[in-house]
């Protein structure tokens, strides 16, 4: 079985959704690494509030918002939490832009090889082949 293992996840993600779309995409692929994932509607009132409340040590952002820019949120986010590490995918909705405060500090492949390289100590085998879609419908 594909998951945590008998001690729980080493990773603890915090997962700001903007579509429903998004969050359900993101969560299938971060629960099938066996992550602790928590999600935040980036449109809710106490948004903020909630992140701040969260001591995830990576925050994955949806990038699907078309009324929210994605730099600024980014930067709303290193200034609140300006030690984590934010991951966006990029344009091509493959590639996979790694931030700490607010800034981008590098690219990686994949949503798996960016945990391994910024978060995670071992990502479980089981992600392999596992690839992120953002986006679209989910069924």
């Amino acid at each position: 079985m594909c998951g945590a293992g008998a001690q729980g996840p080493d990773l603890q993600v915090l997962l700001v959704y903007y579509s429903q779309a998004a969050r359900a995409s993101l969560e299938s692929v971060l629960f099938g690494l066996g992550i602790a994932l928590y999600a935040v509607d980036g449109r809710a009132p106490d948004a903020v509030d909630a992140v701040k409340a969260r001591s995830t040590q990576v925050v994955v952002l949806d990038t699907t918002s078309s009324d929210i820019s994605v730099s600024q949120a980014v930067r709303r986010l290193g200034q609140i939490l300006p030690n984590r590490v934010v991951l966006t995918l990029g344009p091509d909705q493959k590639t996979v832009n790694v931030h700490r405060g607010g800034r981008r500090i590098g690219t990686r492949a994949s949503l798996e090889s960016a945990l391994l390289a910024y978060g995670a100590r071992e990502v479980p085998a089981c992600a392999e082949g596992v690839s992120p879609h953002v986006g679209g419908a989910v069924g």
